[in-house]
């Protein structure tokens, strides 16, 4: 078994930083990083946003061996994602019926990422550059969408209801009771709360700084499939308080053996190409993730009481690294064993709080 090691990156990156300064006083100015498409996504929902759930369609078709895998080959393509366990998008199972009552299908857009938070939901699909939102917009008004009479494809809210979906065959996804249309951006927003979705809007126009989601997403790059929960939402659902008694009491055991850890305020477990994992937990400071890079490290290596596996059924551990105040867990995962459905849905040892 290759052997893990904990490493601290602070001395890179302040060399790296200091060098970015000099070229930028060489030249005037400075050209911030501007992120993987996952964090600019993440970037348009709203900033009290605490669970993110991302698919890269446009990555995922290039990764797949199946033929047309947004035209003939879907339902095949469809089912490969589902049996890998990359299935992450609310759209993927309404695919054929959105293409046959909306016009438009999930399974070809660029990439579809869902934002959840305590005051309602909002899905955001970048559809491909062939897909005409004018023409969506008319199959939404045929369906029973009631047209905005201010800005029906720059912003406005075209409301639809649970009974216009449930009359649409194949549609049953409450995030689709609503939609608003941003044309030029080739954007697509759809929620269950017509007052949520209005609100949502001028996140992802940039009118209003959105959900800052850099600290979990960057350590990813650019992920075909990932899911975030920020802040307290993190040991909400994935702490061992929700597993039974004696779940509860093996993992206290094994969080003792393994020296103890601190609350996360921020996880992510990402899927990229090749099998490749990543999983970030982030902290209140840099000294908290020193001390949890060790600990979770020892986590990594046990069985989970409350999901009942062992983690070397979901990935083989490559590295583990304190990098400021997140820790960052990589290997390779076991596709055929779900690793993402079970590090992102609690209770979690490896997200113990």
């Amino acid at each position: 078994m290759p052997r893990t090691r904990v490493t601290r990156r602070v001395a890179l990156l302040t060399a790296v930083a200091v060098a970015v300064v000099g070229v930028a006083a060489a030249v005037g100015y400075v050209v911030w990083p501007k992120g993987s498409d996952f964090e600019r996504a993440a970037g348009l929902l709203p900033a009290e946003t605490l669970r993110v759930s991302w698919t890269d369609w446009s990555r995922l078709r290039a990764e797949s061996d199946m033929a047309d895998p947004a035209g003939t080959g879907e339902p095949e393509f469809l089912s490969e994602l589902a049996d890998r366990d990359l299935a992450v998008s609310s759209l993927a199972a309404s695919a054929p019926a959105l293409r046959k009552n909306l016009g438009f299908d999930p399974a070809a857009a660029d990439w579809e990422i869902l934002g959840q938070g305590r005051g309602g939901m909002v899905l955001v699909l970048k559809v491909s550059d062939d897909t005409d939102l004018g023409t969506v917009a008319t199959h939404y008004e045929e369906a029973g969408f009631m047209r905005p009479d201010d800005d029906p494809m720059s912003g406005g809210v075209w409301k639809g209801g649970p009974d216009v979906v449930a009359g649409l065959d194949g549609l049953g996804s409450p995030e689709l009771q609503h939609v608003a249309f941003l044309e030029d951006e080739g954007l697509l927003l759809s929620s269950d709360n017509a007052g949520y979705l209005e609100s949502a809007v001028p996140f992802a126009t940039g009118d209003e700084d959105g959900l800052d989601l850099s600290h979990l997403a960057g350590p990813a790059g650019d992920p075909l499939a990932a899911v975030a929960l920020a802040k307290d939402l993190a040991c909400e659902e994935l702490s061992m308080a929700s597993a039974d008694p004696d779940a509860q009491a093996q993992a206290d055991q094994l969080v003792d053996q393994a020296g103890g850890v601190d609350p996360v305020t921020g996880y992510l477990v990402a899927i990229g190409p090749d099998r490749s994992l990543t999983v970030v937990l982030d902290f209140e400071n840099d000294d908290q993730a020193e001390q949890n890079a060790r600990s979770r490290k020892a986590l990594a290596g046990a069985e989970d009481p409350g999901q009942l596996l062992a983690y070397d059924e979901l990935f083989d551990l490559d590295d583990v690294e304190a990098d400021g105040h997140t820790v960052v867990l990589t290997g390779t995962a076991h596709l055929a064993n779900a690793p993402l459905s079970n590090l992102s849905s609690g209770p979690v040892l490896l997200a113990s709080c």
